[in-house]
């Protein structure tokens, strides 16, 4: 699996974007055919015709926001 890429040149090791920390990516390659899900790859022609190639990425991160907090509940008063 090719590895997501989060920022370019000097950013390319930053894990800290605005107030979000990236704390793990994860990517599942399924493929669909025929209503059904699978993680075998199409053999043969007439199947990658019929089969879509899903990409389920998963990102778990983390918020660095001291204000955020009093920014939900303050409207809420």
């Amino acid at each position: 699996m090719i590895p997501i890429i989060a920022g370019w040149g000097s950013q390319s090791d930053k894990r800290v974007i605005s107030d979000f920390e990236i704390l793990n990516v994860s990517t599942h390659l399924t493929y669909y055919a025929n209503g059904e899900v699978s993680v075998i790859e199409p053999a043969t022609a007439s199947e990658m015709a019929a089969s879509w190639s899903v990409l389920h990425t998963t990102i778990y991160f983390r918020r660095h926001s001291v204000m955020f907090g009093v920014c939900m509940l303050l409207p809420c008063l």
